[in-house]
């Protein structure tokens, strides 16, 4: 029996399936989404404020957060930190220098010097004036004297304190020299018109008064 067909037929049926076998492999591949590419770890934070769940500012500084007081190493780096943003600050709006690092000490403005001091210059002993007198005061005007009515008045309103009276009582001087009383909103020309005869002995006593103290 010749066995060299039935060698054949392994030969190509092993091709077969070598064929098919590396075509579906194919497929598989085709079909398995790419790995994603791994993600680049985040820049590191060099300085960071943020507010905190009740609105209070806190700093971060090389991620730690800050608390005060400062330590003399955390206040060195805090004001690097800070110099390397001053190019923002001070670019008057325009773009922030690419690579811009830390500002030099020198870039600082210089201090405006102090004004010097004016020296007044002196005044020869023979060109100076002497000093003026000082300048007398003129009197106070003099108050004019009270009329005899308005002095009896003024005793009559310490007794009208004293008796609490529940009416305003005044004394006038009339057009012709004479007393006239206010009682209230009324005008009369005499004593002798004032219907309130306690009005009227308050009048004379302060008449009387005004006597003595004559």
């Amino acid at each position: 029996m010749n066995a060299f067909p039935l060698i054949f037929l392994i030969i190509v049926v092993s091709v077969v399936v070598s064929v098919l076998v590396g075509y579906w492999i194919g497929r598989m591949e085709k079909k398995s989404p790419p790995p994603p590419p791994a993600s680049a770890p985040p820049p590191p934070s060099l300085l960071r404020l943020f507010l905190d769940a009740e609105g209070k500012p806190n700093l971060e500084l090389d991620g730690a957060l800050l608390h005060p007081p400062l330590t003399a190493e955390q206040r060195k780096r805090l004001i690097a930190h800070l110099n390397l943003i001053r190019p923002w600050i001070e670019s008057s709006g325009q773009g922030a220098p690419s690579g811009a690092g830390p500002v030099a000490s020198s870039a600082r403005p210089a201090a405006t010097p102090p004004p010097a001091a004016v020296v007044s210059p002196r005044v020869p002993a023979s060109t100076s004036h002497p000093p003026s007198p000082p300048k007398e005061k003129a009197p106070a005007e003099t108050a004019a004297p009270l009329s005899i009515i308005a002095q009896v008045d003024q005793i009559l309103q310490e007794l009208l304190k004293n008796v609490q009276f529940p009416q305003v009582v005044r004394l006038l001087e009339g057009p012709d020299g004479g007393i006239q009383v206010v009682v209230g909103l009324k005008l009369y020309r005499s004593v002798e018109e004032v219907p309130d005869p306690q009005i009227q002995q308050l009048i004379r006593q302060a008449v009387m008064e005004w006597e003595k103290r004559r």
